[in-house]
């Protein structure tokens, strides 16, 4: 039976000029990872412009994220079951009363419209108290106030309560809601990513517990090889000059904690590479993303600074596990420095302007600010810090899927359209090109309306879906892989119990027609036709470090397309093998068995 797989003949064409640009669009990647400071921005021209009033900030408030879209802080102290423990309380409300008498102050100060996004000028917070919940707000008057205040109980939905791993599918969605409660993450994503930071503070020290502690990063060094640089800084930053002060070879555990001890700040670059708690949290928030997440672990002394005031390339969740740690966030300095694709240099103090958010974040307390937002930490006299920084959506922006598309619809239009094909007019370097800006002459316009009218016809030649394939390889290139729930292990390849017993292989598995499977988790596994051939690319074999690995792919003919795509589409429901589309149902299992055996799928 011929498959029912069918791309135009162009689409192969498409796919190899993406394949032609993968060399250079890597070395694009790397770039990306390194900060830019030696490119000049529209902002260097004049950094005395840096401005303290126009601000995407602030801060959103338990009731403005769940109902009426007031800003605030959030501010609650009720306990929480550890994201590696789960445990039920009482009738699966265990945020119940950390979600009662939710108070909600309208942000009174001046908005304003700059390029899409919400502007505030800078506000000094007050506190206000009202049972378990403490939000920092301005003053509202009563038409702001919620029901909270008038003792109406809140809950948060007992889905989002529980951790029940025999949800496999929803354990990504319970980690983040987690991540963020009180706040809502529908809420978060429309009134608060890539807008503004958002504070979260909670008075409970042990709510983030789990994701990593100073005594396993000393069990990490003695235990493991971490290498200075490649896994590990030490760092100063004193007079306004930052200084990395990295040896060569390893980072053993007494020659880092001399440097601490000494007054400088420890960055563990990969945890997730040594650390499985790590390792699970950050891929179970990669396969909500649809991205990678990576993650830095900041070790600060009491009284010291290790970085200088900067911005990054991606958004950031700053999760405090031990300790204080004193926090300034500062507008981007112009436009052109909002969301940006690149890292920034290090700032003077005189180059960022007032902070629009200066605050002290506690063990259990969150910290969330979009890319551009400049920022520097520091710790109090008294105490030390510890805090994870989570990363997302580095180079995720349609600015980076356009370099995917618009190639391939060049090509896709080459191919299909003879006006693309078409010479240049005769002479057009006369009056064409900056030196000719000012010319009024008919071939000038003729030209520019050619230019025009190619650009527009280029739409309806710009092959969406294979732009989005070739993008997804990209995001499995940099995923790590799967952390699987014991019940996921078990119906999985890696805890299949066939064994070699006296010539005999017993307690063997085997995929039949009656056999329901699933693919293992979302997000794991990629379908890409290219040409004749229909290719599986998957994170299974994925390294956590950083494309330590070549990304696993599966080549197939055309005809496994249909089956595959059933299992994919399915998830996360189980398919029976005599449910998929194809008449042979020897080729069928086979092919099930084979991405079975590649840990892609799992049984029921």
């Amino acid at each position: 039976m011929k498959s029912s797989v069918r791309r135009r003949s162009a689409f192969s064409v498409y796919q190899s000029q993406i394949g032609k640009d993968e060399e250079s669009s890597q070395k694009e990647e790397e770039k990306a990872n390194q900060p830019s400071g030696s490119k000049k921005r529209p902002c260097d021209e004049n950094p005395s412009k840096s401005t303290s009033k126009k601000v995407r900030k602030l801060l959103v408030s338990s009731k403005s994220l769940d109902d009426d879209g007031t800003n605030g802080i959030f501010d609650h102290e009720e306990q929480t079951p550890d994201i590696l423990e789960p445990k039920q309380k009482g009738k699966g409300k265990l945020f119940s009363k950390a979600n009662k008498l939710r108070q909600s102050l309208s942000l009174s100060s001046r908005k304003k419209k700059r390029n899409g996004y919400r502007s505030y000028d800078r506000v000094d917070l007050q506190e206000k108290s009202s049972g378990n919940l403490t939000v920092h707000s301005l003053p509202a008057d009563k038409s702001d106030r919620t029901d909270s205040e008038t003792g109406n109980e809140e809950t948060c939905q007992e889905g989002q309560a529980k951790w029940n791993s025999e949800q496999e599918d929803i354990e990504a969605d319970r980690l983040f809601s987690w991540l963020i409660s009180p706040v809502k993450p529908g809420k978060f994503f429309s009134d608060v990513w890539e807008q503004k930071p958002l504070l979260i503070k909670r008075h409970h020290l042990t709510y983030n517990d789990g994701w990593f502690s100073t005594k396993e990063l000393d069990t990490i060094l003695r235990e493991h090889r971490v290498l200075f640089s490649t896994n590990l800084d030490v760092t100063s930053y004193k007079n306004g000059q930052r200084e990395t002060h990295n040896p060569t070879g390893r980072a053993h555990a007494p020659v880092v904690w001399d440097y601490y001890e000494n007054g400088c700040s420890v960055r563990f670059l990969n945890p997730q590479a040594f650390s499985h708690s790590v390792w699970k949290l950050t891929s179970l928030l990669q396969e909500y993303f649809g991205c990678l997440v990576g993650a830095n672990v900041y070790l600060t002394p009491a009284g010291s600074q290790g970085f200088a005031p900067h911005y990054d390339d991606i958004e950031a969740f700053v999760v405090q596990l031990e300790g204080k740690k004193h926090w300034r966030l500062y507008n981007p300095r112009c436009d052109a420095e909002a969301l940006p694709r690149y890292s920034s240099k290090n700032f003077t103090q005189e180059e960022i302007g007032e902070p629009i958010l200066d605050t002290e974040l506690a063990a259990g307390d969150v910290l969330y600010f979009p890319r551009g937002t400049i920022h520097q930490a520091d710790t109090p006299s008294d105490t030390h810090s510890l805090h994870i920084t989570l990363s997302t959506y580095q180079k995720t922006s349609w600015m980076d899927f356009m370099e995917k598309l618009i190639p391939g619809a060049l090509q896709v239009a080459f191919e299909e359209d003879r006006d693309f094909r078409q010479g240049l007019p005769l002479n057009y370097l006369d009056y064409m090109g900056v030196a000719n800006s000012e010319l009024n002459i008919k071939e000038r316009s003729d030209f520019l309306k050619k230019a025009e009218k190619l650009m527009m016809k280029l739409v309806s030649h710009a092959p969406v879906d294979a732009a989005v394939d070739q993008f997804a390889v990209g995001v499995l290139r940099d995923s790590l892989p799967p952390v699987l729930t014991e019940e996921e292990t078990k119906k999985s390849v890696f805890g299949n119990d066939s064994s070699w017993k006296e010539g005999n292989i017993i307690d063997k598995v085997s995929i039949n027609e009656e056999t329901e499977v699933r693919l293992t988790r979302k997000g794991v596994a990629r379908l890409v036709v290219e040409g004749e051939v229909v290719h599986v690319y998957h994170t299974l074999q994925n390294s956590r470090v950083y494309h330590e690995t070549e990304l696993d792919s599966l080549e197939f003919g055309l005809e496994a397309g249909p089956i595959i795509e059933s299992i994919l589409q399915s998830y996360p429901d189980y398919i029976a093998v005599k449910g998929l589309p194809h008449e042979d149902m020897n080729y069928t299992i086979d092919l099930v068995t084979l991405l079975y055996e590649k840990g892609i799928l799992v049984r029921k």
